[in-house]
């Protein structure tokens, strides 16, 4: 999973809470939302070869197929409670969130298993960037000069001939690929300028100067080889960050 069909996923399952919400106030609109969920979280997943496609596919045309008045199969566990539901629209209801909840559950899954990746790899690049500013490789870019599609390339390659530098941008390309680090170079980047930009309008100062990435402190340095030892000693492992 890259990174762009990751952040597209979080922000479905951020979604979540809305949908279930409905369901709560016994909002009629609850089923299209429902619908109109899994299609997104299918169309994302599709695109990316996922193979839980599969599983989100079948759970939404189950959905359909109730909608229709086809009644799920005896070998499909239907939460319906203790007694018999005759009525269309509590079938209906129950189906969908039968679906809704498996798919929820299936979406959080794939997330759990690629976030730790991408956590330590923005870690990782976040503390390369401090080491490039501290020497001078930032100096060059600026709000109004920054083209990603140039200065990401250019970056990159004085990063992976800086041989203080380059172990970290290998374990880097280890995690993730070179287009989702340029990803999360940029985001950084852009994250850096907005803050200088900020400062200046705060203190008043209308003068627009060259960005400036935070100072690399020694505790940054230091944190920097630890997350690079952990990435040496636990690639490949899942793990979480609070």
């Amino acid at each position: 999973m890259n990174l762009m069909t990751y952040d597209k996923l979080c922000s479905l399952l951020n979604q979540v809470p809305l949908i279930i919400d409905l369901h709560e106030k016994k909002n009629p609109s609850f089923k299209d939302e429902v619908e109109a969920w899994m299609k997104a979280v299918a169309s994302v997943l599709k695109s990316s070869g996922t193979r839980q496609v599969a599983e989100i596919s079948t759970l939404k045309s189950l959905i359909s197929s109730t909608r229709r008045g086809i009644l799920p199969s005896n070998n499909i566990a239907v939460p319906l409670g203790n007694s018999v539901f005759h009525e269309k629209r509590k079938i209906i209801d129950a189906v969908c969130v039968y679906a809704f909840h498996n798919a929820q559950h299936s979406l959080q899954e794939q997330l759990d298993m690629h976030e730790p990746k991408f956590i330590q790899a923005r870690q990782l690049i976040r503390k390369v960037l401090l080491l490039a500013s501290g020497s001078g490789k930032l100096n060059s870019i600026t709000k109004k000069k920054f083209d990603p599609a140039i200065t990401l390339p250019s970056l990159w390659k004085d990063l992976v001939s800086d041989p203080n530098i380059a172990p970290w941008t290998s374990q880097i390309l280890q995690m993730i690929s070179l287009e989702d680090t340029f990803t999360i170079i940029n985001q950084i980047l852009d994250e850096w300028i907005r803050d200088h930009e900020n400062n200046i309008v705060n203190h008043g100062n209308s003068r627009k100067n060259e960005p400036k990435p935070p100072a690399v402190q020694q505790s940054d340095l230091e944190s920097g080889h630890e997350a690079l030892d952990g990435a040496r000693g636990t690639h490949g492992k899942v793990r979480k960050e609070g």
